[in-house]
């Protein structure tokens, strides 16, 4: 697997140039694979969903949305704080 790993970032490093020194050790930053694992991962579930779904009842997702929104909201409200912060 560590082979795969330099294998890809030397080509991307050749294709697209040298990374970033700071993003070292960043997760989905740091290596190409991860990235690309979730990217397919993601094009196979909007790929498969569909036909996986298409003669069941439709699943509830509202407290999921719940928790997702309120997580959404904490984090802006940070960020706002933060560049507040940082202007003053």
């Amino acid at each position: 697997m560590e082979t795969l790993n330099h294998k890809l970032n030397t080509y991307f490093e050749t294709w697209m140039g040298p990374r970033d020194k700071r993003v070292q050790g960043m997760l989905l930053l740091d290596n190409y694979l991860p990235t690309f694992a979730l990217t397919v991962m993601y094009l196979l579930i909007v790929w498969m969903g569909p036909k996986y779904m298409k003669n069941r009842q439709p699943y509830s997702c509202r407290g999921l949305m719940v928790v997702y929104n309120l997580g959404v909201t904490y984090l802006s409200l940070y960020m706002c704080y933060e560049v507040n912060r940082l202007v003053k």
